[in-house]
């Protein structure tokens, strides 16, 4: 790993490089790959590790916030696993609110 913390004050030292950061990033996919992670490879790491390759540490910031219709499937989804039988994403708001805190 490229992130070291200094023994002195346990400040963490950032990576130098994106390079490096990069290196740790395809050793994470690699065990995502081994580990049936892959379904976190594209949705997640996948946009990261293509940010850093286009933009090496030239952002100031990296935003990986999804929009709000990738939430609204993965808690449509787990309300199916639940066991609730509605469209969560066809309800208007008042319904999508009384039906999660009954």
């Amino acid at each position: 790993m490229a992130i070291q913390e200094d023994a002195t004050d346990n400040k963490v030292i950032a990576y130098e490089k994106a390079e490096s950061l990069l290196a740790d990033l395809n050793v994470i996919t690699c065990s995502l790959m081994q580990n049936k992670g892959q379904v976190l490879i594209y949705s997640r790491l996948g946009e990261l590790i293509k940010a850093i390759e286009t933009f090496c540490f030239h952002l100031a910031t990296v935003d990986i916030r999804q929009s709000s219709d990738v939430h609204e499937a993965v808690f449509e989804e787990l309300l199916m696993k639940a066991g609730f039988d509605f469209n969560y994403s066809e309800l208007d708001e008042q319904e999508k609110n009384k039906n999660i805190t009954r």
